[in-house]
């Protein structure tokens, strides 16, 4: 009797804690809002201070430096500074960036406010240069304008200093000339009066500001995306994937021989590189990365020894100042993929729909199937598909991709299923 009374008595003892250790926490318990670290409180104190209104902080959407609250040695002082970013309730229905700078007792004081140019931010990146200073490039986003603004700040003498703001679609941080100081790139909106512009800025000995100016063709409708990449000589360019009235096509830039401003890539005896990446094909097909090598899409075949030209994408780099043929693709905007073959298939390959969800392609002069690929989604049943020898290539959501391959070589096998790209 003894033994049970103490066997329960343990019991009790031991339920408060085994409760604390429980992974089922209640709903009260989930809705309870994180607690901010000693830090992040006394930044919040500091923001506050002097405030009839409370801040709420604003966060990064994309890039890596996502937090609100951020460290950085901006004015190169050898200290790290505070950089926030944050809303005053009630008040200007813009986002503010602060630098707060250490008391003695290492509470935080605000030492520079600047009103930003939308009520979000889109990216922010910290930039080294040349001169004495560094920067930080934000990009703000307001609903009530049609584009982004990019902003770069100094922080000089206890002050932020704008050095210049402008109106942006797309932007771009790269350092095309290998000097380790920062450059970027931004396109700035069609009026008008005007076509789109793409500005490329760069530091220098003298400033940080030294920027020059491109005007995209007049025909350009829409910009599809802004990259950097590189040819396979390793020569770095950037590259803007556009829409047309007639298709698509990616213009395509690299540095002037004095590395002061942008000028469109022409390669060897004049070849125009714009001509060459004419295509018809749908807006997600862009320039894409092969064997690390940036490579054009285009509708124009490498010769005259093609089966069925127009069913093929053709993908072309540089090398040595000359256009080289990378490799063809099959792109099927229905289903959302595409996969490289060898160039030798191009004489004889035809692509054959066989349904909604089944493309195959096959050699026509052997009447013989060389490979099948079929989308299914996570609720289809697969197992007569892996008993005929089908296997996983591509994910996207709930859609699953396998492709068959009849009889080709092991290398063969391994470039397509390496190059096969879904697109979302």
């Amino acid at each position: 009797m003894i033994k049970k009374i103490i066997c329960l008595f343990l019991i009790i003892a031991i339920s408060p804690i085994l409760s604390a250790c429980t992974f089922n926490p209640s709903v009260e318990d989930l809705l309870v809002a994180p607690s901010l670290s000693d830090e992040q409180l006394s930044v919040l104190n500091a923001l506050e201070a002097g405030r009839s209104n409370r801040i709420s902080f604003v966060y990064p959407l994309t890039g890596s430096n996502r937090s609100a609250i951020q460290k950085y040695d901006i004015d190169s002082d050898g200290e790290d500074e505070i950089i926030a970013f944050y809303k005053v309730v009630s008040e200007s229905l813009n986002a503010y960036i602060s630098i707060l700078e250490k008391n003695e007792d290492n509470s935080y004081y605000v030492s520079s406010t600047s009103e930003g140019f939308g009520d979000s931010i889109n990216s922010v990146f910290y930039l080294s240069s040349l001169v004495a200073e560094d920067a930080v490039l934000i990009e703000w986003i307001s609903p009530s304008k049609s584009s982004n603004t990019v902003s770069v700040y100094t922080y000089i003498d206890s002050q932020l200093e704008i050095g210049f703001e402008e109106n942006s679609l797309d932007m771009i941080v790269l350092d095309l000339d290998n000097s380790d100081s920062f450059e970027f790139c931004y396109i700035v909106p069609a009026t008008a009066d005007s076509s789109y512009s793409l500005k490329y800025v760069q530091s220098n000995e003298t400033t940080i500001f030294s920027r020059s100016q491109y005007n995209l063709n007049q025909d350009v409708a829409e910009i599809i995306s802004l990259q950097t990449g590189h040819f396979k000589n390793d020569v770095n360019a950037l590259f803007i994937d556009e829409s047309t009235a007639t298709g698509y096509q990616t213009e395509v830039f690299t540095l002037s021989e004095d590395n002061s401003r942008l000028t469109r890539a022409e390669i060897g005896d004049g070849i125009d590189l714009l001509k060459l990446s004419y295509r018809t094909f749908d807006s997600r097909l862009i320039c894409t990365d092969f064997n690390n090598n940036t490579c054009i899409p285009s509708s124009i075949s490498p010769n005259s020894e093609v089966l069925h030209p127009d069913k093929w994408v053709y993908w072309y780099t540089v090398d040595d100042n000359a256009v080289v043929f990378e490799n063809p693709s099959y792109y099927s905007d229905e289903l959302g993929f595409l996969f490289s073959f060898p160039a030798s298939w191009l004489p004889y390959c035809d692509v054959i729909r066989v349904n909604d969800n089944t493309y195959e392609i096959w050699d026509e002069i052997n009447e013989q199937l060389i490979v099948s690929i079929v989308l299914l989604s996570v609720d289809d049943d697969i197992m007569d598909y892996v008993k005929e020898g089908y296997y996983l290539v591509g994910t996207n959501g709930t859609s699953r991709y396998y492709m068959f391959d009849n009889d080709i070589s092991a290398k063969d096998e391994s470039f397509i299923t390496k190059s096969f790209k879904v697109f979302s």
